[in-house]
């Protein structure tokens, strides 16, 4: 794969070893100012030098690229929605939040859901008292949808009365903050909203590994986390199934299934699939029935090298010592 890639570059790479002292790998690349007697390469010019050698590619560097490219996707910055209509109090707001978060914002509460629904955030700011949707129907609309019931919503109003209070809380609000706000308070009810969502996806991560009978169905994230589970389980032997095909049979756009997932137990698509395939080969060797190669096979792992290396990952033994 080196060298095809250096080849692609204008280079040359050449490898020389003694047998004795270990390998020498020379690379050669032309310098910037011959960059114009260099081909542009394409993804369709990668595609095609990687097609004409099938070993190249194998199985284990596309699993170990995918795996990065999901660690990358974990580095994501947190998104909020703040939902205001008066543009002083959003501009007030964003300068607050700008500095630390990704920021989106909705002039009112019909744009505010539209754009909750679109983006996933992992946190909502929204206003009382705004044109078309208030923020309490705003509140009670994301809090009893599917996509996006997981997602703590902070309502900030004018109105000092209990009774909008109670009737925000009652609708799912997690903190209901009258103005005018400290900024220091906002920022720390923000924390603890993340850091209570983080708590639970732990505790969420920690049932998928013990298989769906652990699941008392009483919130949307559970009812949602079962689906996937038995989705996954229909489709454990097959080791083309993958995110999207996932994203598919729940119906949802790849964006918004990764958001989701991501924010109810901190996993990819790929990452939840592979823990389920992984766990699925552990029952088979803990069963006496299976040699760690048919485990392997049944749970959808083709590489023999990966299906290893991400058991030790994830039980720290190899598959032969877990049989044992």
């Amino acid at each position: 794969f080196v060298k095809e890639l250096t080849e692609l570059h204008g280079g040359t790479i050449v490898a020389k070893s003694d047998g004795i002292h270990g390998s020498e790998f020379i690379v050669t690349l032309p310098s910037l100012a011959a960059k114009d007697t260099l081909v542009p390469i394409s993804a369709n010019t990668l595609y095609t030098a990687n097609s004409q050698n099938s070993t190249t590619l194998n199985s284990y560097f596309m699993n170990e690229k995918n795996d990065l490219l999901s660690q990358d996707n974990e580095q994501d910055q947190f998104i909020i929605l703040v939902v205001e209509d008066e543009s002083d109090m959003l501009q007030y707001i964003y300068e607050i939040l700008s500095p630390t978060f990704k920021v989106v914002t909705a002039t009112n509460g019909k744009e505010g859901i539209d754009k909750a629904l679109e983006t996933i955030p992992d946190l909502i700011v929204s206003d009382v008292m705004m044109p078309e949707v208030n923020g309490i129907e705003l509140c009670k609309k994301l809090k009893s949808d599917k996509d996006t019931s997981h997602i703590p919503i902070i309502l900030l109003t004018a109105l000092s009365d209990m009774e909008h209070h109670v009737q925000g809380i009652r609708e799912g609000a997690d903190v209901y903050l009258p103005k005018p706000f400290n900024s220091q308070l906002l920022l720390v009810h923000i924390h603890n909203l993340i850091n209570s969502r983080n708590t639970l996806k732990e505790f969420y991560a920690k049932k998928i590994f013990l298989g769906t009978s652990n699941f008392e169905i009483k919130t949307f994230e559970e009812e949602f986390l079962v689906k996937l589970m038995k989705l996954v389980e229909e489709n454990i032997s097959n080791s083309n199934f993958n995110n999207d095909d996932l994203a598919n049979l729940m119906y949802m756009s790849r964006s918004t299934f990764y958001r989701k997932l991501k924010a109810v137990t901190g996993m990819s698509g790929n990452e939840f699939i592979r823990t389920a395939r992984l766990n699925f080969s552990a029952k088979l060797l803990e069963s006496g029935k299976y040699t760690v190669s048919e485990a392997a096979l049944e749970a959808g792992f083709n590489d023999i090298k990966y299906f290893r290396k991400r058991f030790h990952d994830q039980f720290g033994v190899n598959p032969s010592d877990y049989k044992k």
